[in-house]
């Protein structure tokens, strides 16, 4: 019986290290642009604004499991780190400035200078 007790508990660590390691790894990938607010205006996937088309290559955001990652904008890359701050929050620190994030089941929403970006995965 005593032998039985140490296989499942044995088992279920197992299966909680499996677990937390899978909810990390969810964090990490490739974002892209969903739709950007800014003065009360929302601009979404398909806009055109000013002659220019909104896809979801506009804003794209890589975080990698290092903690580093990077930002494209308007066809130039900028790179930068990200680290959890508590349960959904992160902050994003791009080229020097610091930006707060949530994620969450897949979606990333930064804001950034009055902007809310946000990016789905």
């Amino acid at each position: 019986m005593k032998k039985a007790l140490v296989v499942v508990a044995a088992l279920m660590i197992a299966m909680t290290c499996a677990l937390l390691t899978a909810c990390g790894s969810e964090i990490e990938g490739t974002y892209k642009f969903v739709s950007m607010t800014y003065n009360g205006e929302t601009i979404n996937v398909g806009d055109e604004v000013g002659g220019y088309v909104y896809d979801e290559n506009s804003f794209v955001v890589t975080l990698n499991k290092d903690g580093t990652g990077e930002y494209k904008e308007g066809g130039n890359t900028m790179t930068g780190t990200w680290k959890q701050d508590s349960g959904d929050v992160y902050t994003l620190t791009i080229d020097g400035a610091s930006l707060n994030a949530t994620i969450k089941d897949g979606t990333l929403t930064v804001e950034d200078e009055g902007r809310v970006i946000v990016f789905k995965k």
